[in-house]
């Protein structure tokens, strides 16, 4: 399934990341999570998507709070509000920039070559 969301690149590799981080491998994640084997590595190489339930179980089983997830996904975390704040929206911000995006305001927008 093609990917035009850049958020979800983001959310895929920031999950990713943190996973590893924790040195969970990704059959052991999906046997926690009560899912198929496959499970991590299907949504891990964007050939499936998460719905907001799927989110939160894995946000609880990588100890990640569900709100700064999203809040770094979109790029709109406020300073100081969450536990994982700052590495998450440092790493939502670098992987956009890398993608060709830029910053207005605290808020990812396209960078229409300007």
């Amino acid at each position: 399934m093609p990917n035009i969301y850049p958020s979800q690149d983001v959310l895929i590799r920031l999950l990713r990341e943190v996973r590893k981080e924790r040195q969970i491998k990704q059959e052991e994640l999906s046997e926690r999570l009560g899912k198929h084997r496959t499970f991590v590595t299907k949504y891990e190489s964007g050939d499936r998507r998460l719905d907001v339930f799927e989110l939160l179980a894995i946000c609880s089983e990588l100890s990640l709070d569900v709100h700064a997830v999203v809040d770094a996904v979109v790029g709109k975390t406020p300073p100081g509000t969450y536990q994982h704040e700052e590495y998450l929206h440092g790493f939502a911000k670098g992987f956009l920039i890398g993608k060709g995006y830029k910053v207005e305001g605290g808020v990812f927008a396209e960078n229409n070559g300007e």
